[in-house]
């Protein structure tokens, strides 16, 4: 299908650089992805956009309204607490997500703050940086229980992860 006009979208945040560069090689030629300058308020500078990516950036009602065709908001994320989805649905416009894009990458996230916690790792590099070594010592979580509320998109790949049954 030929496409008659250039979409312009617009990455709404200063944000997740190699995603967005990512982005633009594998976007067609008539979709024209530019950054949003975040010294401006996003409001002013959407008025021609087709397309808001939103990442982890705020889209209120004003930003929505300040597009006159708007046609997709699009969040390479799981969540969409960052769009004003009323105002959307008032203007017709869908919102996607990505659910469970990164669910692999929270649940390492939160092994790793895990095991920073319990090993105390903030602690040992300043005492490292002062010439100490082996203190504080932190604990194993070998041996200990682990609850997991929920086996959904985050805990299934977490209990995984921690050999878990």
């Amino acid at each position: 299908m030929a496409q008659e006009e250039d979409w312009e979208v617009v990455w709404c945040y200063d944000g997740w650089h190699a995603y967005f560069h990512r982005l633009q090689e594998i976007l067609p030629s008539w979709a024209k992805l530019r950054a949003m300058d975040s010294s401006q308020p996003l409001h002013m500078q959407v008025a021609d956009a087709k397309v808001l990516i939103p990442t982890t950036g705020l889209v209120s009602a004003q930003d929505i309204n300040a597009v006159k065709d708007l046609r997709l908001i699009t969040n390479p994320a799981a969540g969409y607490n960052n769009i004003d989805i009323e105002a959307a649905k008032a203007r017709g416009v869908p919102v996607c997500t990505a659910p469970g894009y990164n669910a692999a990458s929270v649940a390492e996230g939160a092994l790793m703050m895990m095991l920073m916690l319990a090993r105390r790792v903030h602690e040992q590099e300043r005492t490292f940086k002062e010439g100490g070594i082996g203190y504080p010592f932190g604990m194993q979580l070998h041996g200990k229980t682990l609850g997991i509320i929920g086996m959904g998109a985050i805990g299934e790949p977490s209990a995984c992860l921690l050999n878990m049954p």
